[in-house]
C-alpha cells in the first residue's frame, strides 16, 4: 500500500527521474537511506517499471510512423 510519501517520490520521478536521492529525500522529509529503501521497494514491486528520458523526435529528426488497419465490404477500385 501507496502512503503520502511514496505517492511523492513516484510524483518526483515522473516529472524528473534525474533527481539526485539527496534531493528525492529533502522533498519528501526523509534521509537518504530511508529513501532509498523505499525506492528500492517501489520498484520491486512494480511501481516503477523503468526510468525513462523522453527524447525530442523533431530534433533527432525522426519522423512520425503510423500503422492503420481499414476493413471493407467494398472491394472495387471505386472505393480506393
Amino acid at each position: 500500500m501507496l502512503d503520502k510519501i511514496d505517492r511523492a517520490l513516484l510524483n518526483l520521478l515522473q516529472h524528473d527521474c534525474t533527481l539526485l536521492l539527496q534531493t528525492l529525500a529533502d522533498a519528501v522529509h526523509l534521509t537518504s537511506t530511508p529513501c532509498w529503501k523505499r525506492l528500492k521497494r517501489l520498484e520491486e514491486e512494480g511501481y516503477i517499471r523503468a526510468r525513462v528520458a523522453p527524447l525530442d523526435n523533431e530534433r533527432l529528426g525522426l519522423g512520425l510512423t503510423a500503422f492503420v488497419l481499414l476493413k471493407t465490404q467494398q472491394h472495387n477500385s471505386a472505393w480506393y
